[in-house]
């Protein structure tokens, strides 16, 4: 997911810049804050890709993609 993929290449922009990278005048910090806001931005992944496979009919229980976890967090448990 690109959302995913961008907070880990900023977040490893944070180590490689220490505590500089976490100042607001280092665009860092807000580009980091902008990725994470996308990452949960329409309901976690989890729960879109459950949405996703029930409209497909992909991902069955006792598929090891299945997860309880992602199922009750899609019916709002």
């Amino acid at each position: 997911n690109a959302a995913e993929n961008s907070v880990k290449v900023l977040k490893e922009a944070f180590e490689l810049w220490a505590a500089t990278g976490y100042m607001k005048k280092n665009p860092i910090e807000k580009l980091l804050r902008d990725g994470l806001s996308f990452v949960h931005s329409d309901g976690t992944n989890d729960v879109l890709l459950l949405k996703a496979s029930n409209l497909l009919g992909e991902i069955k229980r006792g598929d090891p993609r299945y997860s309880r976890r992602v199922e009750l967090a899609a019916k709002g448990r």
